[in-house]
């Protein structure tokens, strides 16, 4: 196939998408109107104006410059209110629109405006894909649409499942490590983790935690750490490659404080090495554990809780152990990365076969 992928070209998970169709052999044009200067794959749109209202739809005859140009068999475009937006604005077909989580748990239920406009895309899509329940649900709930939709996770690649060990062993000497991996913005509430640890430093002052990822918020949560003297807190940045499989294999604890989202590809990283969850309890975490069996979840911006949960994981090593099992277990038979994308490869040639 010939594939156009429109998306944002700075995450990690378009990236993925482009490597795998063409690791199948497909022909890939990615196309983004943000800028990447570390990846030069690419084709840059510019736009003239910064309001995300409008300035995907305005690119519509650019993307048809490239579509004659390029000849695909079919366009995938990441994240609906933007590329999604883009992609069936320039009439082309056939269109698999691919969500993301806030696209559909946040944009497009701030204003009834929001919600028509992602109506307006999911009706003129030929095929959706999500990779959770939760928001396959949540995106059937906005309204009426025809499109067929497809539920696969993202994933772990078959290599990071097989290159970490799910069994920890409990040295005493060694202080428990607990690990974020989340990007430092809002909705990942990373804040509400510090001061989680805070609280935790009075009754377990032999700990380390390491926060990966960067975001705006950096700076300021970096003050935060530094005002509540958490010197036994590293922020680390984005790692690369088997830094992350290292970082996972070393770990116990794994926490995420986000306020909003999908299936989270670095908890089911956690869930594949054995580090144990202690995560907010929103529908995209919750669909994944079971609450005291195979992780331990907390209602959102709730510091104490937070912090008593944490004490009960870092104590009851029992329990980690257990979760460690069932959960790699579940990410094998469920969130084995190649697996699902060959099985949206596949709906993708079906859905060309059809269309031409």
């Amino acid at each position: 196939m010939r594939i156009i992928l429109l998306g944002d070209i700075r995450p990690t998970h378009l990236k993925r998408w482009r490597e795998y169709f063409r690791s199948r052999g497909h022909e890939v044009e990615t196309v983004s109107l943000e800028v990447d200067k570390s990846d030069s794959d690419y084709r840059y749109l510019k736009s003239w104006t910064s309001l995300s209202a409008v300035k995907y739809f305005l690119k519509r005859k650019d993307l048809k410059r490239i579509i004659a140009e390029f000849k695909p068999d079919i366009i995938n475009a990441h994240f609906l209110p933007s590329y999604g937006l883009l992609a069936v604005a320039s009439g082309f077909h056939p269109v698999v629109v691919s969500l993301w989580g806030s696209d559909i748990l946040i944009s497009a239920k701030k204003t009834g405006l929001h919600r028509k406009r992602a109506l307006w895309v999911l009706g003129r899509a030929d095929l959706v894909t999500s990779d959770s329940v939760y928001m396959t649900q949540e995106t059937r709930a906005l309204g009426n649409f025809q499109c067929e939709m497809l539920t696969e996770p993202m994933g772990v690649t078959r290599e990071f499942f097989e290159s970490v060990c799910p069994e920890k062993e409990h040295i005493e000497e060694q202080p428990l490590q607990i690990i974020s991996t989340r990007r430092l913005e809002p909705l990942y509430d990373v804040e509400i983790l510090l001061k989680a640890l805070d609280i935790v430093s009075r009754d377990l002052p032999e700990y380390r935690c390491i926060i990966c990822g960067d975001g705006s918020q950096r700076k300021f949560l970096e003050r935060v750490a530094a005002k509540l003297n958490l010197y036994n807190v590293e922020f680390r940045g984005w790692l690369q490659g088997d830094e992350y499989s290292e970082l996972y294999r070393n770990s116990d604890i794994y926490l995420s404080c986000s306020k909003s989202d999908s299936t989270s590809v670095s908890l089911l990283e956690a869930m594949a090495a054995g580090v144990f969850p202690v995560i907010s309890n929103i529908p995209g975490n919750t669909e994944w554990v079971t609450d005291n069996q195979t992780a331990l979840t907390f209602p959102t911006g709730e510091p104490k809780v937070l912090a008593a949960a944490l004490l009960q994981a870092a104590r009851d090593t029992k329990l980690r152990d257990n979760a460690a099992v069932k959960n790699r277990k579940k990410v094998e038979s469920l969130a084995i990365w190649e697996e699902n994308m060959a099985r949206i490869e596949r709906a993708f040639s079906e859905l060309v076969e059809r269309t031409h």
